[in-house]
C-alpha cells in the first residue's frame, strides 16, 4: 500500500513550476536549477506521486534565439463567411493580437495592439509552441475572439530555437469558423518556423489541446487577462494530467522488468487509466479553495459517477500550492474527455475556458504519435542477482507507432517535449518512512543516454548521500515516471513494485 500522506492526490506535494516550491504540509523539497518539475506520477495503485526536479547531465533544450522570434502580418479588411447565428458582430479589424504558449501549471502570453492599417508585430520566445488569437477588446469573455489563427491542420506555431521570424502576410478572418488564416502556404510557414515537415505533421496531430486558452478573458471581467503592460502570463490554468500504466507482454510492468534492460519495443503497451482536469487560480483572485465544475459534455468520473452535460458538480479534487488554489475532477478510462466549454465556479466568480479540444478516447487507448521516456536501472554488476547496487539510470525517448515503439528524433523532442520536466521518482525502502525519496530529471536534449548514479545527479529527500550510493534494487519502491509536453499536457507512466519488495 502506498503511504497516503505522500502519494494520494488529495494531499500530495505539488510543485509550482517557476517558483521552486513543492507544497505538502508546508514542506519544501530540494530543487536543482531554477525550476521544479511539479510532476505527480502514477504509482502502482493508480494514484499520483510527486516527482521533483533534480540535477542531471542535461542542459536545457530551451536555448531560444536571444533576440526573440518575430511574428508579424497584416489583417485584411472585412471578413469572409457570414455571422454565426447573428449573435454578435465581427470587428472589421481586431484590436489586439495575443499569443499564448500553454504549459503545465502556467501559460505564457504576449499581446500586441493591431495598428490602424491592420499590421501587428509580436515578439515570442522561440523553441516553444504558440497559439495566436485576434480579439476585439470592446467585447468580454469568449465573445472577444474574432479569429484564432490556423494553418491547414496546425493550431500552434512552434518556431525552432534557431528560427528568427515569420511574416504571415495577409491574415483573413472567417466569421463562420471563428478562425484566421494566412495568405502564405503551409510549406513556407513551416520553413520559416525552422521545423521539418515530419515534425510539423506530428505537431498537427497533437496540438488541438492549445485551444483551451483561446478565451482572452477567462475571468469574464471585460479585460484581457494578458497585457504587455501588466503581465506576460495567463493567471488562470487548465491542466490535464493523463495517466497510463506500462504493460509488458500483456501484464503490468514492474521495476524488475527494467533492471539492466528496457521494456521491449514490440511487447510494450501504455494502458490509459484516467485524466485529471484541474483549474488553478491565484489566491488573490479568490479565497475559496475549491468549487464546482461544469462540462459541456457528459463524462464519467474515475469513481464511476456520471456527470450530465451542462450540470454543475462539486469538485472531487482540491489542493493549494504556493499562492495558488486548484481543484477539478478525474475522468475515468472508459469516458470520453469533455470538449467545448469548461467552466469552474469559484465562490461568486466563474472561470470559463472555451473552445476546449481534448484527445478522443480512441487516441488515448492507442496513443500513436505520443512520445514517452523509457528508463532502465543499471546494476553495478550485471551478474548480481540480489542486493545489487546501481551504477546509473539510462533513458530512451520513444514514439508510439501503430505496431510498437520507435526512437524519437531530437527535432521531435525539441518541438514536443518540455525540457527538464521529465522525472523519475521513487520511495526508498530504507524504512517505512515515505518521505525518503529520490528524483532524477530525464534529459530531453538527446534521444537516449545514461545518468550516472551520483548524488549530484539526483534530488534526495530524507536520504543521505552515503545511503543513496549503496541503495539496492530491492529498495526502489513506488516508482513514478512523469513528463510534460510543450502543449501543456502532463503524462504519467506507472510501474508496479518488483515482486517480493516494498511491503
Amino acid at each position: 500500500m502506498v503511504h497516503d500522506t505522500m502519494w494520494r492526490w488529495g494531499r500530495i506535494m505539488l510543485c509550482f513550476g517557476t517558483m521552486g516550491l513543492c507544497m505538502q504540509c508546508g514542506t519544501s523539497v530540494p530543487t536543482s536549477g531554477s525550476s521544479d518539475s511539479g510532476a505527480d506520477s502514477t504509482t502502482e495503485d493508480g494514484t499520483d506521486s510527486t516527482a521533483d526536479d533534480s540535477g542531471s547531465d542535461d542542459d536545457s533544450n530551451s536555448d531560444s534565439n536571444s533576440e526573440g522570434f518575430r511574428l508579424s502580418g497584416t489583417i485584411a479588411s472585412g471578413t469572409s463567411g457570414s455571422l454565426v447565428g447573428g449573435l454578435k458582430s465581427v470587428a472589421t479589424t481586431p484590436t489586439d493580437a495575443i499569443a499564448i504558449s500553454p504549459g503545465v501549471q502556467g501559460a505564457s502570453c504576449r499581446q500586441a495592439t493591431v495598428a490602424s492599417d491592420g499590421t501587428f508585430d509580436l515578439t515570442l520566445e522561440a523553441g516553444q509552441p504558440w497559439m495566436v488569437v485576434f480579439i476585439d477588446r470592446a467585447q468580454s469573455g469568449a465573445s472577444m475572439v474574432v479569429g484564432r489563427l490556423v494553418s491547414d491542420q496546425l493550431d500552434a506555431l512552434a518556431p525552432s530555437s534557431t528560427a528568427t521570424s515569420l511574416d504571415l502576410s495577409t491574415v483573413t478572418m472567417d466569421a463562420d469558423s471563428g478562425t484566421a488564416t494566412s495568405s502564405r502556404n503551409l510549406i513556407d510557414i513551416v520553413a520559416d518556423l525552422g521545423i521539418d515537415s515530419a515534425v510539423a505533421e506530428l505537431l498537427a496531430t497533437l496540438d488541438d489541446t492549445v485551444t483551451r486558452y483561446q478565451n482572452p478573458d477567462i475571468d469574464n471581467d471585460g479585460a484581457i487577462d494578458c497585457s504587455s503592460t501588466t503581465s506576460n502570463a495567463v493567471p488562470y490554468f487548465l491542466d490535464f494530467h493523463v495517466r497510463f500504466d506500462m504493460s509488458l507482454a500483456g501484464s503490468r510492468a514492474s521495476i524488475a522488468d527494467i533492471l539492466d534492460t528496457f521494456l521491449a519495443a514490440d511487447q510494450t503497451t501504455a494502458t490509459y487509466s484516467s485524466t485529471g482536469i484541474y483549474v488553478a487560480y491565484p489566491s488573490s483572485f479568490s479565497t475559496e479553495t475549491t468549487g464546482t465544475v461544469t462540462f459541456a459534455d457528459a463524462v464519467t468520473t474515475e469513481g464511476g459517477s456520471l456527470l450530465a452535460a451542462g450540470s454543475t458538480n462539486a469538485a472531487t479534487t482540491s489542493l493549494s500550492f504556493s499562492d495558488y488554489y486548484s481543484f477539478g475532477t478525474d475522468i475515468g478510462a472508459a469516458s470520453e474527455l469533455p470538449d467545448g466549454e469548461i467552466s469552474f465556479g469559484v465562490g461568486s466568480e466563474t472561470l470559463t475556458f472555451s473552445g476546449v479540444v481534448t484527445p478522443p478516447l480512441s487516441e488515448l487507448t492507442a496513443p500513436t504519435g505520443r512520445i514517452f521516456p523509457f528508463i532502465r536501472f543499471d546494476r553495478t554488476s550485471s551478474s548480481c542477482t540480489s542486493g545489487c547496487t546501481l551504477s546509473g539510470l539510462s533513458y530512451e525517448w520513444r514514439k508510439k507507432t501503430s505496431t510498437g515503439w520507435t526512437s524519437a528524433s531530437v527535432s521531435e523532442l525539441a518541438t514536443l517535449v518540455e525540457a527538464n520536466q521529465a522525472t523519475a521518482g521513487f520511495n526508498v525502502g530504507l524504512d517505512t518512512n515515505s518521505s525518503q525519496t529520490v528524483y532524477f530529471t530525464i534529459p530531453a536534449t538527446a534521444a537516449s543516454g545514461t545518468i550516472t548514479w551520483a548524488a549530484a545527479n539526483a534530488s534526495l529527500s530524507g536520504v543521505s548521500e552515503a545511503e543513496f550510493l549503496v541503495l539496492t534494487t530491492e529498495q526502489i519502491c513506488h516508482l513514478g515516471l512523469s513528463f510534460d509536453d510543450t502543449l501543456g499536457m502532463r503524462y504519467f507512466a506507472g510501474y508496479l513494485n518488483a515482486p517480493g519488495t516494498c511491503e
